[in-house]
């Protein structure tokens, strides 16, 4: 079988869901595009707890990611390569130097010899690299951020009002791996919020959670989400961690408190805070009901600033960007 395009990617654990949500949204347009497109995974079970069967998959056979990188090496089937691995995407780079291939990055610092490698932070430092072949071409900044298309479909559905903030989202991740969500649910027992969690689906606390709110009525547990941009506007607050969903609540302009879940995490989220969008509560092992007294300065006029900013921060259409970039690449 013939592809025009392999995405090398995996999902699960420490590894955060929006690298494959991001593959997912490019696979899609290629796909709308005419192109075959074949994801190549070294875990089936945590693909298809994702994926389903949207899209056809090769599982990678082997003990490490040398072992992996082998077989793609070898897969003289697929015209281009794109690979989103973090720290594994030198080794990829350095041995696919002689096929057509596309990184997707986020924290640079990093040798690459890619074709094609795109970085969508909006963190400066992040976007140093070496670049090991004159022929690589780099797209850096937050105009090259990958969100899915329901996004920028979505875009205009969210006003900020004057009315008070009710409506409150917990969404830390496809795994919550600090159990973010446990911690900070006591917080908004018994008080005047509606509070929606949405859980991953690497997510491994879901029975004691539904134990822990089962007496709560003003909760709702959600671990199937099919269009999280529709469910995002319907929120007049979202508690999240700094991964992919703080550039997705800029693109809505859907105002937020982020709590990351690492430094990288916490560099990003300044950032983001900085430029006007967003609370950074930053890095925490423990947290308290003052939680509560920030989302009460939450006023209108910041709820308003923090819509505008978000908005202009990302305007959504880095996914046609990056499709066109990728496909002018197939074709030459």
């Amino acid at each position: 079988m013939k592809y025009h395009f392999g995405i090398r990617v995996d999902m699960g654990g420490n590894i955060g869901s929006g690298h494959l949500f991001r593959c997912l949204a490019l696979a899609r347009e290629l796909k709308r595009n005419r192109k075959k497109v074949v994801f190549l995974i070294s875990n089936k079970k945590n693909f298809l707890e994702h994926v389903y069967d949207e899209f056809p998959n090769i599982k990678l056979k082997g003990k490490n990611e040398g072992d992996f990188l082998k077989q793609c090496q070898q897969m003289e089937e697929i015209d281009v390569l794109i690979i989103d691995l973090g720290s594994k995407n030198t080794m990829y780079s350095k041995k696919l130097k002689n096929r057509k291939t596309v990184i997707l990055d986020d924290i640079g610092n990093k040798k690459i010899s890619s074709s094609v490698l795109i970085n969508g932070s909006m963190v400066n430092s992040f976007h140093k690299y070496q670049v090991g072949s004159k022929k690589s071409k780099l797209f850096l900044g937050i105009k090259y951020m990958i969100l899915r298309k329901e996004f920028l479909k979505f875009r205009n559905k969210f006003k900020v009002t004057k009315k008070p903030i009710k409506n409150i989202l917990l969404t830390f991740g496809g795994s919550d791996d600090l159990n973010l969500t446990l911690k900070l649910i006591p917080y908004f027992f018994n008080k005047k919020y509606l509070v929606t969690i949405v859980l991953g689906p690497s997510y491994k606390q879901k029975i004691k959670l539904e134990k822990i709110i089962k007496d709560q009525t003003n909760f709702k547990l959600k671990s199937t989400v099919k269009n999280m941009a529709k469910l995002l506007t319907e929120q007049d607050l979202v508690l999240t961690s700094s991964g992919i969903t703080i550039y997705e609540l800029a693109c809505l302009g859907v105002p937020c408190l982020i709590f990351p879940a690492s430094k990288i995490q916490n560099i990003a989220a300044t950032q983001m805070t900085k430029s006007g969008f967003g609370i950074n509560i930053g890095l925490r092992k423990k947290y308290n009901s003052n939680i509560l007294n920030i989302i009460n300065t939450i006023n209108f006029d910041l709820q308003k600033s923090m819509y505008l900013q978000g908005r202009k921060n990302i305007d959504g259409k880095g996914l046609e960007r990056n499709t066109k970039i990728i496909l002018d690449l197939l074709s030459k």
